[in-house]
């Protein structure tokens, strides 16, 4: 008996030992797979805030490039119109003023009258030309806001086609960032070409709306006769939305026509009233 008894207690002691270090491997790759969940999930977060911070620079970095494109086909433009202004211009005005020096008592009746004509016809290619000028000048050294920019466009366009072009504006304009105003004209310029195509509309109206959370929401409205599902907004239109981190959404309207909504926040800095802004 004494030798069962101490046998009992050996293997009691020995399952003891065994269960005790089985705790303490199992508390330690515990303690391990703890540290290593931890490190991972610090891991994760360094490369989500790796990722975003990467997708903002690149981010910033294809805006920077959009700027330097619209800024270098601004010059450009105004390259241009110097050029055609200062050139072509001259020499439509000087016509003009040596035609307003014939005397009628000094040359036939009919000789006049095709002078007249020239002239008319001069008037007529003068006016041409600056409305080319006019159309091809960088907007954004202009000194109209952004409305009135939009309005003198449309003003311009109205009737093409037969259609009505508008614009409304509602709430308090603020003063914005220049590559949001270039990006909004160039915005309303595609879509009233694409109006004037393909949409088989009557009216189009664009409506800015200035919300007081720093928001501007552009509205887009035409009541053309093809289906909304067939019509697309175009990839330039919302490539610079998405540039200038605003948000787009197609509306119905009565299955007809066309509703856009885009939406841009606003920067504090730039969230004030303002009688002036750069245009374009």
């Amino acid at each position: 008996m004494p030798h069962s008894a101490d046998l009992f207690t050996y293997i009691f002691f020995l399952l003891f030992g065994f269960l005790l270090g089985a705790a303490y491997v199992w508390l330690r790759l515990k303690r391990r797979v703890k540290t290593a969940l931890m490190h991972r999930a610090n891991m994760d977060n360094a490369l989500t805030s790796f990722k975003k911070k990467f997708d903002e620079l690149n981010k910033q970095r294809e805006q920077d490039r959009f700027w330097a494109e619209e800024q270098a086909v601004a010059l450009e433009r105004k390259r241009i119109s110097a050029d055609i202004h200062d050139a072509v211009g001259a020499y439509f005005a000087a016509a003009q003023n040596k035609l307003a020096l014939v005397r009628r008592d000094t040359i036939s009746d009919e000789t006049f009258r095709l002078l007249q004509s020239v002239r008319n016809m001069i008037f007529g290619a003068s006016y041409e030309l600056r409305d080319a000028i006019d159309q091809i000048k960088p907007l954004a050294l202009d000194v109209n806001n952004l409305y009135q920019s939009i309005d003198r466009f449309l003003d311009k366009n109205s009737g093409l086609r037969g259609i009505a072009f508008a614009v409304s504006q509602k709430g308090t304009p603020r003063k914005i960032e220049d590559l949001l105003s270039i990006t909004i004209y160039r915005i309303v310029q595609e879509l009233v070409a694409n109006a004037i195509k393909y949409s088989d509309c009557w009216h189009m109206k664009f409506t800015l709306n200035w919300e007081q959370n720093g928001k501007l929401v552009f509205f887009v409205r035409d009541d053309g006769q093809k289906l909304l599902s067939t019509r697309e907004v175009g990839k330039s239109v919302t490539r610079r939305i998405a540039l200038m981190g605003g948000q787009i959404s197609k509306l119905p309207l009565d299955n007809k026509g066309l509703h856009l909504e885009i939406t841009f926040q606003l920067k504090e800095s730039s969230d004030q009233p303002a009688v002036k802004s750069v245009a374009d």
